[in-house]
């Protein structure tokens, strides 16, 4: 006669580990691609027209009138660089990005409150994506910027409303 086996209850972790766990990859998360640069003038084409747009802002030259570029009027924010009195306010336009990030990724993270295995594989492609801020000469802090904007997007998307703070 075989023997009936009983099953066990599952083992459950206590739940600090799920919350210790939940802070280590928001972590990751935030501080792994913080988007704060600044660039030094240089020659080349990326350095001088990187300081020409710094250059037009300090000196107070008006965007289609007296200068046309691509990246528009609020350029000087995306590239810092020490030209007049710019520079600490676009480090505090990127620092205020990243704040912005950090309070969507915690209004994620801890009161949506998502699988721990999709929080690790979105930290996981952070970590792996994140070099695209820093690496892509002077089109990191904007790259960071549409990063920025998708992750507003999916948040909206699980929201009930369009503002999620």
């Amino acid at each position: 006669m075989a023997k009936s086996r009983k099953k066990r209850p599952a083992r459950r972790l206590p739940p600090w580990v799920g919350w210790a766990a939940r802070i280590i990859l928001f972590g990751i998360a935030v501080l792994w691609p913080a988007p704060l640069r600044w660039h030094v003038t240089g020659t080349g084409l990326d350095p001088s027209w990187a300081f020409a747009l710094n250059y037009a802002h300090a000196k107070g030259l008006v965007f289609g009138r007296d200068l046309v570029f691509t990246y528009g009027p609020w350029s000087w924010l995306t590239l810092p660089q020490a030209a007049g009195e710019s520079l600490g306010a676009a480090l505090a336009f990127q620092f205020g990005l990243w704040i912005v990030y950090a309070g969507a990724l915690a209004w994620m993270w801890f009161v949506q409150r998502p699988p721990l295995v999709s929080l690790a594989l979105f930290a996981l492609a952070v970590s792996q994506g994140s070099e695209a801020f820093h690496q892509f000469g002077h089109a990191g802090p904007d790259l960071f910027l549409v990063f920025l904007v998708f992750v507003l997007l999916a948040c909206s998307l699980v929201a009930r409303r369009w503002w999620i703070f």
